[in-house]
């Protein structure tokens, strides 16, 4: 799942809304975010919950430049 969202979706995301600065890093992050809470429906609570630890691991993988971070982040959670 890191791969596909953090690697993959949010990397694209960030680069092309990378222009608008800051809040388009966080634009990025949040869809990003959005989307991998949307493919966790076990209830409208932890679609919440689970785009919540998709932040985290956004920014964690954003400002650390390493997924492996995220990945590590993603296990403990789990």
């Amino acid at each position: 799942e890191e791969l596909l969202f953090r690697g993959w979706l949010q990397g694209t995301l960030v680069r092309e809304l990378e222009p608008f600065g800051m809040g388009g890093i966080a634009f990025a992050i949040f869809l990003a975010s959005l989307m991998f809470g949307i493919v966790h429906p076990l209830s409208r609570g932890y679609v919440v919950v689970a785009t919540i630890l998709g932040i985290i691991l956004g920014i964690t993988a954003y400002w650390s430049q390493n997924i492996f971070m995220a990945i590590i982040g993603h296990t403990v959670y789990d």
